[in-house]
């Protein structure tokens, strides 16, 4: 008996959740209507406006009474009279109007061909006839006019006799109406008895069935009837339901999850062992705006993923790897070209960038290798030997009137619109030049202010047409822009010149991949050093390398292992990736050469929540031509 109980309780309730998020969203759009009703009797029952009410009752009762009185009611009847007369003259002046109008017409297409015809006592007939009927027209015109405008005056004189009646009923229908309208929803929604069924959504193309609505049955309601979940409408139901109807789309292809499971809350969202596509959650589900809409293109509702593929260009990403879509342009290079460093930079600065670009300047995208001294200096030796250009003298000296000019034509000929001479003086279009004396010889200044495009024929930077004199008083004034305290290394850097100091910059240049952002000579055709990322969002979770940090990682997230939810797992070692990408060689001994190589960014943590949802979005698959949006045409989604 009582295994025949338990079997029939499981397959009633235990297998069907949903039929309690059923009755519990019909009970709760009953509550709904049932509050509002209450509030709408409670407000009308207040002492201020019941005084309000019955105020009104009395001025319509007043109003009446005035209207009612033997004075108005002459006046109401006699106007009324009025009225009916000039409608019924109005009709057949109308009527006679047009036949007077058709006639004309009549004769003037007759006038037309008498005229063709040569039949002059016709033609001269026809005129005659045109001109009488046009001035009868006329005169019927303006008598139809003065009727009309007589009628208007009329009409309005008429409705004023009711207005304060109309005005002050108006007035207690506001608050009536509001009271029977909520009651009548109360009672029609308290007398329904709603059928529990599965709803499901058959989407042909993709071969799935979605029953999300079996639980979610108030998603696509304009109002909900409550915040909680599964009775909340869709946020922002217009923007995300209003371009993609549930039943062209269903909830799974932006969602993910188990979208036929109806046995548990788990099962449909996919939280279960070796599930491959748990359900996104938040605005992780904008990762799937990228299944369907170009990366470029900036959606309503895909705030996060656009911004997303917006840095993970500035980023450059693509520069170590391979992404569909991403660094189409094989000459644009994130980074500046390296070719002529020798000319442009003091190298002990150099060896500084390297250990902490940061250290220099705070906002650089440039990342952090977390390079030593000595491979600072390795790297910094092979540039300069590789490069091309002029070694520079040593720096002149300079007058303050130098100076002063150099400053005055920084502000004067539109540096600032692009540039900014403070450390960290807001966002600017171009580089911040704060520090710049620390950095850049004054010879390579001078000759980039004359003509950039000389040096770096890619570069946003215009040609000011400056002459040779300006630039040399600007290049001075930049020169002297540095912190505060700055001190100029004296002493000679013998390893610059070194082969085996430059061999071992080689390496180290091949290991990080830095020509993936930077023209280097010698470096142009390399491979990325990275995985491709093209795919990486359905990559199988047994290909992500945890090392040591398994168990913290997914602890973090509150999992055991990664097949309780493979989805979340992703999401986890991609965010500890972007955070802090050497992580997972704790723990272990490895050769310098086969030590994790990705530098640390100094992501923020929304930036790290951004390229996150842009990179689960990168998938491994071919949706139906239906699906992809179209850039034109009358229907976008």
């Amino acid at each position: 008996v009582l295994t025949n109980v338990g079997a029939l309780w499981n397959e009633a309730i235990g297998k069907r959740p949903w039929k309690h998020y059923q009755s519990r969203f019909y009970e709760l759009e009953y509550e709904k209507a049932k509050k509002k009703y209450d509030a709408a009797v409670l407000k009308f029952g207040q002492p201020e406006e019941q005084y309000m009410y019955k105020a009104v009752q009395r001025k319509i009762d007043e109003a009446k009474e005035e209207f009612e009185s033997p004075e108005v009611q002459n006046e109401y009847k006699k106007a009324l009279e009025e009225l009916r007369t000039l409608e019924e003259e109005l009709s057949p002046l109308r009527f006679e109007a047009i036949v007077t109008r058709n006639r004309m017409l009549e004769k003037k297409y007759l006038y037309g061909k008498y005229k063709k015809e040569e039949e002059n006592v016709k033609v001269e007939d026809a005129v005659l006839s045109i001109i009488n009927l046009d001035e009868k027209n006329k005169k019927l015109t303006e008598k139809i006019k003065y009727i009309v405008e007589r009628r208007a005056r009329l009409q309005k004189k008429l409705e004023g006799f009711k207005s304060k009646i109309n005005r002050y009923t108006k007035y207690l229908e506001s608050h009536e109406i509001s009271i029977h309208k909520y009651k009548e929803a109360m009672e029609r929604l308290g007398s329904r008895r709603p059928q529990l069924q599965v709803y499901q959504v058959r989407l042909e193309e993709l071969n799935e069935v979605d029953r999300c609505m079996t639980c979610h049955v108030g998603i696509n309601e304009k109002k909900s009837v409550s915040e909680e979940q599964p009775y909340s409408s869709h946020p922002r139901r217009e923007v995300y339901l209003g371009k993609h109807p549930p039943e062209e789309f269903g909830c799974v292809l932006c969602h993910e999850g188990q979208a036929r499971a109806t046995t548990s809350v788990e099962k449909a969202h996919g939280e279960v062992e070796y599930w491959l596509k748990p359900m996104y959650k938040g605005k992780m589900a904008q990762s799937s705006c990228i299944r369907c809409h170009d990366k470029g293109e900036e959606l309503v509702g895909g705030e996060e993923i656009a911004k997303a593929v917006k840095l993970f260009d500035e980023l450059g990403c693509y520069g170590c790897h391979e992404t569909t879509g991403f660094g189409r342009d094989k000459s644009k290079m994130i980074g500046p070209d390296l070719i002529e460093i020798s000319s442009k930079v003091n190298p002990a600065w150099l060896v500084s960038w390297l250990k902490g670009p940061k250290n220099f300047r705070p906002s650089t995208r440039m990342p952090d290798f977390i390079l030593e001294e000595k491979e600072a200096e390795a790297i910094t030796a092979y540039l300069w030997q590789q490069s091309e250009g002029f070694t520079p003298g040593e720096r002149e000296e300079f007058d303050e009137d130098t100076i002063d000019e150099g400053a005055y034509i920084f502000e004067s000929v539109g540096c600032l619109a692009c540039h900014s001479d403070v450390e960290e003086d807001g966002k600017v279009y171009g580089p911040n030049l704060a520090r710049i004396g620390e950095k850049v010889n004054y010879e390579f200044l001078v000759s980039w202010l004359l003509k950039p495009k000389a040096h770096q024929p890619k570069t946003r930077m215009p040609d000011f047409r400056l002459d040779e004199e300006d630039a040399q008083y600007l290049a001075a004034y930049l020169t002297t822009l540095k912190s505060e305290g700055y001190e100029e290394r004296s002493e000679e850097l013998e390893w610059l010149n070194s082969q085996e100091v430059a061999g071992l910059g080689e390496k180290l240049i091949f290991r990080d991949g830095c020509f993936g952002c930077h023209k280097i000579e010698g470096m142009e055709d390399k491979s990325k050093i990275g995985v491709e990322l093209t795919q990486i969002g359905s990559k199988n979770i047994h290909l992500f390398d945890f090392g040591l940090m398994e168990k913290e990682i997914l602890g973090g997230v509150g999992l055991k292992h990664a097949a309780e939810n493979i989805g979340e797992a992703r999401h986890a070692w991609i965010n500890a990736k972007l955070s802090d990408p050497r992580q997972f060689d704790k723990g272990r001994y490895k050769m310098p050469e086969d030590r994790l190589r990705m530098p640390n960014f100094g992501l923020t943590e929304d930036e790290i929540k951004e390229l996150s949802i842009l990179l689960t979005g990168m998938r491994e698959e071919e949706l139906p031509e239906s699906y992809i949006a179209k850039l034109k045409g009358s229907k976008k989604y």
